[in-house]
Parts: structure tokens; sequence; C-alpha cells
């Protein structure tokens, strides 16, 4: 199953919760996350390669945090600066996670830089101009 199939199977108030559960000081962005469900139901999946989606849970210092991340020929790549055509393309990891759960965590990853691909964009294009900057400015080595 890929992420457009899970989507369109997974009410968006199962997610709501556990969005909701994981992220409360987010809580206030769950109305936009309900537009940007509905029209992840409407839009065409892209025609990408065959990458696996995983959601993991991991404890840092007592801490839950969770990872999401594809995985094609055993590399690891984010998505997150994805469009979100070649989110809805890829194939579900089979886990023990919930999928209204497993949809929270990447609802959190898929809205980190913004909450539509113009956002991403410009964040995008953000950071490939602070690089690029980076590297035309004289830095000292450490020794």
């Amino acid at each position: 199953m890929n992420l457009k199939e899970l989507i369109l199977k997974t009410p968006f108030e199962n997610v709501a919760k556990k969005f909701e559960e994981h992220y409360k000081d987010y809580k206030h962005i769950t109305a936009r996350l309900e537009l940007l469900y509905s029209h992840l139901k409407q839009m065409q999946p892209a025609d990408t390669r065959e990458h696996t989606l995983y959601v993991e849970e991991y404890v840092e210092e007592g801490e839950k945090f969770y990872d999401v991340f594809a995985i094609c020929d055993e590399v690891h790549y984010s998505y997150s600066m994805a469009p979100r055509k070649e989110w809805l393309s890829l194939e579900v990891a089979n886990n023990s996670m919930p999928e209204a759960e497993f949809l929270a965590h990447v609802l959190w990853d898929m809205t980190f830089f913004g909450l539509t691909d113009e956002d991403i964009n410009k964040h995008f294009e953000e950071e490939r101009i602070a690089l690029i900057e980076s590297f035309e400015e004289p830095h000292e080595l450490d020794s």
C-alpha cells in the first residue's frame, strides 16, 4: 500500500488525535492539517522510484522522538522537502505502529518546513543560497 492509499482509508479525525497527542505545542495547526489532508486525498501521486516509507521511534535522554524516512536499495532518504506528490507514491512499511499514529508523524515531517509546497520551495531556496554564500566567505580551518 502506498501513502495515498493509507490516507484514503484513514479518517483525519483519528490522525488528528494522534497528532495532538504527540505534538501538543502544535494543536493550533490541526485545522490547516485537515485542509492539507483533504488536498492529499485529491492529489495524484508522482511516478517515482520504489522507496518505502518508515517511521521509527527512538528514545534520547528519556524523551521519545520519531524518525520519518524512506529507504531504497538500503539507502536512507529524507523526504522533508520533497513535493507532496512524491510522498504519496511512497510504499508504506509494514510495522506495528497504528496507521493513524504513523500518519501523524508523516504529517509532522511533511510539514516541518511549511504547510505548502510553495513554503517548502521557498525554504529550500533560502537554504541553497545560504550554502552557496557560506562557500564564498573565507573560513579559518580549525587546527
